[in-house]
Parts: structure tokens; sequence; C-alpha cells
């Protein structure tokens, strides 16, 4: 097989069980999908040639979400709320991703962890249109919030008396 210089290349696109007209325009897929089509070549004093069909297939993109963990607190008896800022991974530069997030929150020695609405996730495109359908969500860490214990302290008290037959007590101090 030869490919004279000069040959003219059209092309067909398969749309369900049949085929476009052929045009000089050249099959393209953006969005996650899949397209079918045959490319003709032809040219003065050569036998017109069609191809066998070929496809184009874009597959989805994988994506991560990410919420870091919070800074440690020392318990102090309020509540205290986790980091609220994520970030995605693999979401191409022109588009913009959101979820909905709910940060870790607790008030009691514990470690807490945030949480995903991972039906809300979402991706558009700079003008606006959904792109979610491009791309696969894999994985969401949340961030986690850790409330360590707190240090207290205690002293006993030193007392002293001359007998007198009662009871000498004895008590001690704690902060807080």
């Amino acid at each position: 097989t030869s490919n004279p210089d000069g040959a003219t290349i059209t092309y067909s696109v398969k749309n369900g069980e049949t085929w476009s007209e052929y045009t000089a325009t050249v099959p393209t897929i953006t969005n996650v999908g899949t397209i079918t089509y045959k490319a003709k070549a032809e040219l003065a004093n050569y036998t017109t040639i069609e191809s066998e069909e070929a496809t184009l297939t874009v597959t989805a993109k994988e994506v991560t979400v990410t919420v870091a963990d919070a800074e440690n607190v020392v318990y102090d008896g309020q509540v205290h709320t986790g980091e609220t800022t994520y970030t995605f991974d693999g979401i191409v530069a022109t588009e913009t991703a959101t979820i909905s997030y709910t940060p870790a929150e607790g008030t009691n020695v514990n470690t807490y962890t945030g949480s995903y609405d991972a039906n809300t996730f979402a991706v558009k495109k700079a003008d606006d249109s959904d792109s979610t359908g491009n791309y696969t969500l894999t994985t969401m860490t949340p961030g986690k919030l850790t409330i360590t214990e707190a240090t207290m302290t205690v002293t006993a008290v030193s007392n002293s008396q001359v007998y007198n037959g009662q009871p000498l007590t004895g008590s001690a101090t704690s902060n807080p």
C-alpha cells in the first residue's frame, strides 16, 4: 500500500447503525465516550480506497479530594472545628470541581473525622458547562481533628496540730 502525495482524505463517522457522508472534517472527541469512523483516500489515477473502522475513545480521569488534618487541640471544654478547605488532584486546569464537605468537629478528647457527600461531586468547564461525567472520584480523604488531654496539677496540703483528740484532715487542690 502506498500513500501518494496529493491524495484527498475524507472521513465518515458512524452514528448508531448508519454512516455519515464522507467529509474533510477530521473526527474528534473531547468528552468521555467513543466514536467509530472510517477514512477514504482518493486521487486521480489511483483506486479509491476505504479504511477499516477505527475508534477514538476518551476514558474518565481519576480524581482525588483531600482535606488536611487540623493541628491538635488541647482539651478546653470548647467546640473545635477542623479544616474546611479541600483540594482536588486530577482536575483539568481550566475546570473547577466542588463537593459538599462537613468538617471534623468535637469537644471532648478524641479524634474526629470530617465527611464528604460524594453525590454532590461536580465539575464545571470554563464556559460553565457540566464536565462531571469526564471524571471518576476515586479517593476522598477527609480531614481529622484530634483533641488531646489537658494537663492537670494536684497539690496535697500539709497541715499539723498539737494533739487535741480531734482528727487532722488532709486536703488537696487541683488546677483546673
